[in-house]
């Protein structure tokens, strides 16, 4: 995956750390599953990453997460929504059910933020004048497009 790869230095921080690209290969239902030339399996393609346990961003106010946190975590939520358009991405599926916070010792505040689900994300084409990214991506405020 694409996004994975761009971002690779936030794999484990920010987003998730991805394990391996997988495909599996089913057959239909309707076929005989003993069919050796594989051309009527069906192949589906997916991604294998770490798994996070929390609570999402959606979910703050009601998950036990003592209030003088909560400004650091939103802080942080919005950044890494600016890591992506520090590298030309733009996720049109932003929003907070998609940002999971995770105790974790070693990070701010003792909660770790996670972004996940990149399946709408999309890298700037190279014909988009900056005018037009700037729109696209919320730049001209410099804030990042937020569905909340």
């Amino acid at each position: 995956m694409p996004v994975y790869s761009k971002l690779r230095s936030y794999q484990g921080t920010s987003i998730p750390k991805l394990i391996a690209k997988v495909t599996v290969d089913i057959a239909p239902s309707h076929t005989s599953q003993s069919s050796s030339d594989g051309a009527n399996l069906l192949h589906v393609s997916g991604i294998l990453m770490e798994s996070i346990s929390g609570t999402t961003l959606s979910e703050l106010g009601s998950s036990g997460i003592p209030r003088p946190c909560w400004q650091s975590i939103v802080d942080r939520a919005v950044g890494s929504i600016h890591i992506l358009s520090d590298h030309n991405m733009l996720n049109d599926d932003v929003r907070p059910s998609n940002v999971v916070i995770a105790q974790d010792a070693e990070a701010k505040d003792g909660y770790r933020i996670a972004m996940i689900d990149f399946a709408q994300c999309r890298f700037r084409d190279g014909e988009e004048s900056d005018f037009d990214w700037a729109g696209l991506s919320g730049l001209k405020t410099k804030k990042a497009p937020l569905a909340w």
